[in-house]
């Protein structure tokens, strides 16, 4: 059975948000890919996951695969602590300097473990 209710999911979605927008949209994103998914598995998912907001990064940080958390620390140290919103071109280049290697050139960022050789692959 596919859900034909959306509003149902909305309305599922909304009393667990507590009117934090937030996790509304975090919630949207997770369950985008459950489309095609019979509607007892959709809401089951939702009420499974955190109704604070602070559990459910908890709980996202959680299903990160071992092998991606040193990108994910470089990604989120760099948009947290740069100056200013970073393009996905500026970010690319930058995970991939390692602060611990001496960089020369663009070699170097190429043979990194965090390059991406285009922004497509970014996303």
């Amino acid at each position: 059975m596919i859900l034909k209710k959306p509003e149902e999911t909305r309305t599922n979605s909304a009393k667990r948000a507590r009117g934090v927008f937030q996790w509304v949209i975090l919630v949207t994103k997770h369950i985008r890919y459950l489309t095609g998914e019979p509607k007892n598995r959709i809401l089951k998912e939702i009420s499974r996951l955190p109704s604070e907001l602070v559990d459910l990064y908890e709980d996202m940080l959680g299903q990160v695969p071992v092998s991606d958390l040193q990108l994910l620390i470089r990604v989120m140290r760099w948009t947290k602590f740069s100056y200013k919103r970073l393009t996905i071109e500026q970010l690319r280049f930058a995970i991939a300097a390692d602060p611990d290697r001496s960089l020369r050139s663009l070699r170097d960022l190429e043979s990194s473990a965090c390059w991406f050789s285009d922004d497509d692959d970014m996303l």
